[in-house]
């Protein structure tokens, strides 16, 4: 390839031209585009600001510390820059009739783009992990790359006898530089909405840089959990003083098996106080109702409440259909103290929150003579750093009696295998079909 079709070369040697009324057009026109493409990115944020408001408050925070606006905006700020100064490079005009500005331009805005990138892996994975050095290196090269590949077609048509493939290449090209360069900072804002907030938490509570490493290998193991395809749960739920139902006026499971497949869920709530005999089973396909099984056949919820208004009788509430088996964000400025411990094939993180950390479900929060309540969360990750057990006990003293209030809320993955889960359900469902 001619030297002259490589960016950096003609950034070494740029041209003594001075600047015409087309290169005005081009320098006005990168403008007029970033403009629009801020006007785009506002409209977008505004779109989904509910949804970063709600992200936060399930944080327990809705201010985000300033830090976390400061990356937000530099990546909104890095991400048109660099779109502006790749639409110079594809037409040919790197602003290259000021001697140094071109060089400059391309040097900074790639190792910005490259330290942007750096900035949010080192916030998700910590400073001395090697990924984020391996994305400041790769967000670099990734941008230099864009803008040789956007400069080589304005060298295409420059030359005689290459103009013919630079206009075939101009059909191409400019979609394929603007739709990566989209892609790059698009995924960046959303791994970043994901992280930074978290980041800014764990960088203002009064944790040591090995309790955050810790809180960050836990965060990692609850969302390897929630994107599961498939799993079968052990699931319980014990309260002090003790309650003898199955299920409590609130809805919660005092013991149950509970199975996830990707077209369907399947409920098996067990009597504790029976031998963990079969108490009640439900199943549910994909955007379909609840089926429940009543004297040896399913009835299909909807048809439940129909008959009953039928017969002129209060349809009865079918309170639980799957357990609580969503595990709250973790609040770094809740936590006291954290321990590590290896055993066996697992790893296992005790963590000791303030009354700050609300658990899902029935909680000792929504009683009004609880007083003094703390929370110990156990969260087990096995050796590939899912999480496979969660249990969180509350403890409390109860203003009017002052008897120690308690509840535990356990669960552990028992088997994530596709097949295995989905022929048990379909084993399950089929018992009660004649």
């Amino acid at each position: 390839m001619k030297k002259d079709w490589i960016l950096w070369n003609v950034l070494q040697k740029p041209e003594k031209i001075t600047a015409d009324e087309r290169m005005e057009q081009i320098e006005w026109k990168s403008y007029y585009w970033c403009y629009k493409a801020m006007q785009l990115v506002l409209w977008i944020s505004l779109c989904f600001w509910p949804f970063f408001r709600s992200m936060l408050w399930q944080r327990g925070s809705v201010n985000p510390e300033p830090g976390s606006w400061n990356i937000l905006i530099l990546t909104v700020l890095v991400s048109i820059e660099s779109g502006r100064f790749l639409y110079n490079c594809y037409h040919g005009n790197q602003e290259f009739y000021d001697r140094n500005r071109g060089r400059t331009n391309f040097l900074s805005l790639g190792i910005l783009t490259g330290f942007l990138t750096c900035s949010i892996f080192w916030l998700a994975c910590g400073i001395r992990h090697p990924l984020p050095w391996v994305m400041f290196l790769a967000g670099t090269l990734f941008y230099w790359g864009l803008c040789h590949l956007a400069y080589l077609h304005y060298a295409l048509i420059s030359d005689e006898a290459a103009e013919e493939r630079g206009r075939k290449w101009e059909a191409w090209i400019p979609g394929v530089c603007g739709g990566l360069l989209a892609l790059y900072f698009l995924f960046l804002g959303v791994f970043s909405s994901r992280t930074i907030f978290l980041a800014d938490e764990l960088l203002n509570a009064s944790l040591e840089e090995t309790e955050q490493a810790w809180l960050r290998e836990i965060e990692q193991g609850k969302e390897s959990y929630e994107y599961l395809e498939s799993c079968k749960i052990e699931y319980r739920f014990q309260t002090t003083p003790e309650t003898e139902d199955p299920v409590n006026e609130y809805g919660d499971m005092a013991h149950a098996i509970h199975w996830m497949t990707e077209d369907r869920m399947y409920t098996q709530i067990l009597n504790p106080d029976n031998n963990d005999a079969v108490y009640e089973e439900y199943y549910c396909d994909k955007g379909e109702s609840w089926n429940k099984a009543i004297e040896g056949r399913w009835v299909c919820e909807d048809d439940w409440r129909e008959n009953s208004l039928r017969q002129g009788a209060e349809a009865e509430e079918w309170w639980s259909y799957y357990p609580y088996t969503g595990i709250p964000p973790i609040n770094p400025k809740a936590v006291i103290s954290i321990q590590k411990e290896r055993q066996g094939q697992e790893v296992s993180y005790t963590v000791s929150y303030t009354e700050a950390y609300v658990p899902y479900g029935t909680t000792l929060h929504d009683r009004t003579d609880a007083e003094n309540i703390s929370v110990t969360v156990r969260y087990i990750l096995n050796n590939y750093g899912v999480l496979t057990g969660y249990e969180c006990s509350e403890t409390a003293d109860s203003a009017k009696t002052g008897e120690l209030l308690n509840n535990t809320r356990s669960f552990y993955v028992l088997n994530v295998n596709s097949a295995e889960n989905q022929e048990e359900t379909e084993s399950l469902i089929n018992q009660y079909r004649h």
